[in-house]
């Protein structure tokens, strides 16, 4: 279930990304900024057919650890540019809501889990028309009842890596061995080589996982990944009974 966006509340022409906490490391900051960017691209992206293409101009506040962005459309059309100010506006205020259970309207689950992951690296906020969207551990319970995860914990599973998508945030889809349904499995690109190595082979993926209520996995954080051997190289049962003769 998606909402409409309400386009009254249009006046910035910008979005402003506040990092809030008083000391942060390079690494910190720069996983900030990246997970940031991707959020707004990843939106922008769902909303905006081929024929309406933005960029995202950067600056930043002086004395500040405050980034702004503003969309300029790449064919000149102003409107495009503010319906999606007011996409992020109305969606960031849906996700904020306690009593909100809906997808906000061109959200898609990975800018959930790009917003979710902000919210887990420390205090920051995102400004649109005077208002502050506080991204904080206390969101994220927020953002689950949108995605309809019940619990997180870690854990493993395993099917076939069938795809990658580098587009934002890295991930594969592996189709799980036991339902033979797709899982989004997000990894760090320092993986990305393996990654490849394994295309189209049954892996085993073991991280943070994501749950629906009724237990079925949603994504996984990629912490170790392991190939299997094909099906020709296991050994057969008589060479498993050999070496018990043995």
């Amino acid at each position: 279930m998606k909402k409409n966006i309400n386009k009254s509340r249009i006046l910035s022409k910008t979005v402003e990304y506040r990092i809030t906490d008083k000391e942060v490391t390079a690494y910190k900051f720069i996983k900030k900024t990246n997970l940031f960017f991707s959020f707004i691209k990843n939106v922008s992206d769902a909303a905006l057919n081929h024929k309406n293409k933005i960029n995202w101009i950067v600056s930043v506040k002086p004395g500040s650890i405050i980034l702004q962005a503003r969309p300029v459309s790449l064919n000149g059309s102003k409107k495009v540019e503010s319906d999606i100010i007011s996409i992020l506006d109305n969606g960031l205020r849906m996700i904020t809501d306690k009593k909100n259970k809906a997808y906000p309207e061109h959200f898609n689950i990975d800018s959930l889990k790009i917003i979710s992951d902000l919210c887990s690296i420390g205090d920051s906020n995102i400004g649109i028309n005077r208002k502050k969207f506080e991204l904080n551990y206390k969101l994220i319970d927020n953002i689950n009842n949108i995605m309809g995860t019940n619990y997180i914990d870690y854990g493993s599973i395993e099917g076939k890596l069938d795809a990658i998508n580098i587009h934002t945030k890295p991930k594969i889809s592996v189709y799980d061995a036991l339902t033979g349904k797709a899982i989004r499995c997000y990894f760090d690109e320092s993986m990305l080589d393996y990654i490849i190595s394994a295309m189209g082979k049954r892996v085993s993926i073991y991280g943070q996982i994501r749950y629906k209520k009724n237990g079925s996995p949603i994504s996984v954080d990629i912490e170790e990944i392991d190939i299997f051997p094909p099906q020709n190289e296991l050994p057969k049962f008589k060479d498993i009974i050999g070496l018990y003769k043995n």
